[in-house]
């Protein structure tokens, strides 16, 4: 991949890792991500029909297109070892250009999450935790969607991305759903994970004491 990416031209090379940064995109997409949203009408993005040739570009149901899942986890791990500061500003125009679509779509309000959980780490943390107990709570009963917040937020957690509050709502968002399923071993395992110190978040210590058993591993 890494072969096939330098022999692009530079244009090229700037849209893939752009497009590496969401779950999907399409053009007016990458346009807000690379800064090219004034330029056109809609806009027109240097290298689109090439990024699309590319065999790691698929079609994405109702959004467009996405980089082939294991693909984009090379390049994202790439770009975060060599130019984190390039994958924080990306993803802050993701996040504004996600908070700019319909707001009562839950699949962009996860992605807006997601995008803030690099951007602006303690935003996208309160995010993390109002939206979660949103969902879960009456009259929604979403368990569903805080699933899928919680499983698009641990790719950070899983890449090293992800460190904190942040990081530690994510176990208890798995540990919480897992109680609801029955499956207290694993959830006591995602417990046991949450290493934040007692005093960072008092919500969470409240929340994990609500856990089967009582226990909060955290030294409190």
């Amino acid at each position: 991949m890494e072969y096939g990416l330098n022999t692009l031209p530079e244009a090229v090379q700037a849209v893939v890792w752009a497009a590496a940064i969401p779950h999907w995109f399409d053009e007016p997409f990458l346009a807000a991500l690379l800064g090219q949203e004034s330029m056109a009408k809609p806009p027109a993005v240097a290298g689109w029909p090439a990024l699309l040739q590319q065999t790691f570009v698929e079609p994405f149901p109702g959004h467009g297109y996405n980089i082939h899942e294991r693909s984009r986890a090379v390049l994202l791990e790439r770009l975060w070892q060599d130019d984190p500061a390039r994958v924080w500003e990306l993803s802050r125009r993701a996040a504004d250009y996600c908070a700019r679509q319909e707001p009562s779509d839950p699949a962009w309000t996860i992605e807006r999450i997601y995008h803030l959980l690099v951007s602006e780490p303690d935003k996208g943390a309160d995010q993390l935790v109002g939206t979660g107990w949103h969902w879960q709570n009456s009259p929604n009963y979403a368990y569903d969607l805080v699933e899928a917040l919680a499983r698009a937020a641990r790719e950070h957690v899983d890449a090293g991305r992800l460190a904190g509050r942040g990081r530690a709502w994510v176990y208890y968002w798995y540990a919480h759903l897992d109680t609801i399923y029955y499956r207290y071993s694993s959830a006591k395992e995602y417990l046991a994970q949450i290493d934040l110190d007692t005093d960072t978040d008092p919500f969470l210590v409240a929340g994990l004491w609500s856990q089967p058993g009582g226990e909060v591993p955290m030294g409190a």
